[in-house]
């Protein structure tokens, strides 16, 4: 009993950490949203389709950027990097299985969420 009661809490905790990054990337994409809406607005353009055809670009770079290529970025492991902050400190030197269940699934989580969410 006890050996499941500890795999168990284990496994809560690893699955509330993953929602908890889950849910501050959401936020942290809305954040960013909101910012490329409003620098958008001072760029005067002649049309709303303009505008929006500028917010959206931004919106679609930004995230990218926040949802795909920063956690590739944090996740990779590159030793001849390994002075530059933050980045290329991770676990993994390739696309591993435990790559792809670690970094994919939060990957995958953070976009579903965003489908849900915005």
């Amino acid at each position: 009993r006890a050996y499941c009661s500890d795999y168990w809490k284990e496994y809560l905790v690893a699955q509330a950490m993953t929602a908890g990054i889950v849910a501050v990337m959401s936020v942290v994409d809305y954040l960013l949203m909101s910012a490329m809406r409003y620098f958008a607005e001072y760029e005067l353009h002649m049309t709303t389709s303009s505008l929006e055809n500028s917010i959206a670009t931004k919106v679609f770079y930004v995230l990218c950027l926040n949802n795909a290529i920063l956690p590739l970025l944090i996740y990779a492991r590159v030793d001849e990097l390994k002075d530059f902050p933050i980045l290329f400190k991770g676990q993994y030197k390739d696309f591993t299985l435990e790559w792809y269940d670690k970094v994919g699934y939060d990957i995958t989580l953070s976009m579903m969420a965003n489908v849900v969410l915005w």
